[in-house]
């Protein structure tokens, strides 16, 4: 389920590029819900970006699914790219399930 609350904000525009920007839930009903993810799309573009906070990492969904074409980015708590090592996680030609690490030096695409 995606929910956009731009519109709630009274200026997004200071918090819409904030990098350190959080999502939590706190709704009793909610409480075993995952970490929502945020999602940054810079006006006039198409183009999305999931923003992964790597201290909340284990909050976050099991598995998680993006646009093809949408960026993502794994950042330590004060908006700066983690230097944590980052796997993605893909079958081989065995089908047996296994971690590569990827470079977060730069924003990684989606892409399937």
């Amino acid at each position: 389920t995606y929910f956009d609350f731009t519109d709630t904000l009274s200026d997004s525009t200071p918090v819409s590029d904030d990098p350190t920007l959080k999502i939590k839930v706190t709704d009793g009903s909610l409480e075993s819900a995952y970490q929502p993810m945020v999602v940054f799309r810079p006006a006039g573009s198409r183009q999305h970006t999931y923003r992964i906070h790597t201290a909340d990492i284990a909050q976050y969904a099991p598995v998680m699914h993006g646009q093809p074409g949408a960026k993502l980015q794994f950042l330590n708590d004060d908006g700066t790219r983690t230097t944590d090592e980052i796997l993605e996680y893909i079958n081989n030609a065995d089908g047996k399930e296994v971690g590569i690490p990827i470079n977060n030096e730069e924003d990684q695409e989606i892409k399937y």
